[in-house]
């Protein structure tokens, strides 16, 4: 499967995934069945995965990663917002 694709599922755009896109700058954006959006960030020394965002919070939590791939594989598994993706190492809010 394309990258591009990974990142942007087709059938997971909306108007708001366009603007995380192109205004926010997330690197990749979709809207989960449940109605919430998750995405994909550059952090400076790592990547995140995102889940939560609205318009006005980048998100409700966040889990990061030191290699792309392993990140990229996790957010294609994201389904709702209350999903944790594996092999992450850090999240914010911590989890306890």
């Amino acid at each position: 499967m394309a990258l591009d694709t990974v990142l942007f599922p087709p059938d997971a755009q909306d108007d708001f995934t366009v603007r995380m896109r192109n205004v926010h700058c997330f690197v990749g954006a979709k809207r989960l069945a449940d109605g919430s959006y998750a995405g994909v960030q550059r952090l400076l020394f790592s990547m995140a995965i995102c889940v939560g965002t609205t318009e006005g919070r980048a998100y409700t939590r966040r889990f990061c990663y030191d290699d792309a791939a392993v990140c990229v594989a996790e957010f294609e598994k994201i389904a709702s917002i209350d999903s944790v993706p594996e092999d992450m190492i850090a999240t914010r809010p911590p989890i306890i």
